[in-house]
C-alpha cells in the first residue's frame, strides 16, 4: 500500500517536472529567436545616433557622444547574451563542418 502511494507521488512529481521543463524550454526558445530582432533594432538605433552625431550642429556634443558610447555598450552586452542563446546553433555548424 505504501509503495503505491510513493509510486503515485513519484509519477505526479515527474509529470509536474516535465511540464515545468517544457514551459521553460518554450520561453527560452522564444527569447533566443527574438534576440536577433532586438540586436538589429539596437544597431539601427546606434546608426541613427551616429548620423545625428555627424550633423554639423551636433559635432562634438558630449550628450550625443555619451549616448553613442552607451548604445555601443548595450549592443555588446546583448551580443554576449545572443552568443549564449545561439550556442546550440554554433555547435551544430561546427559538427556539420567536421
Amino acid at each position: 500500500m505504501i509503495w503505491w502511494a510513493l509510486f503515485s507521488l513519484s509519477v505526479m512529481l515527474n509529470i509536474l517536472f516535465v511540464w515545468y521543463v517544457r514551459n521553460m524550454v518554450i520561453r527560452f526558445n522564444f527569447l533566443g529567436e527574438n534576440l536577433d530582432n532586438f540586436v538589429t533594432e539596437i544597431q539601427d538605433y546606434q546608426g541613427h545616433l551616429k548620423r545625428i552625431g555627424e550633423m554639423d550642429i551636433y559635432v562634438g556634443d558630449q550628450t550625443i557622444v555619451g549616448l553613442m558610447k552607451h548604445t555601443k555598450d548595450i549592443e555588446e552586452f546583448i551580443v554576449e547574451y545572443q552568443n549564449v542563446f545561439l550556442l546550440e546553433e554554433k555547435e551544430e555548424h561546427e559538427e556539420e563542418k567536421a
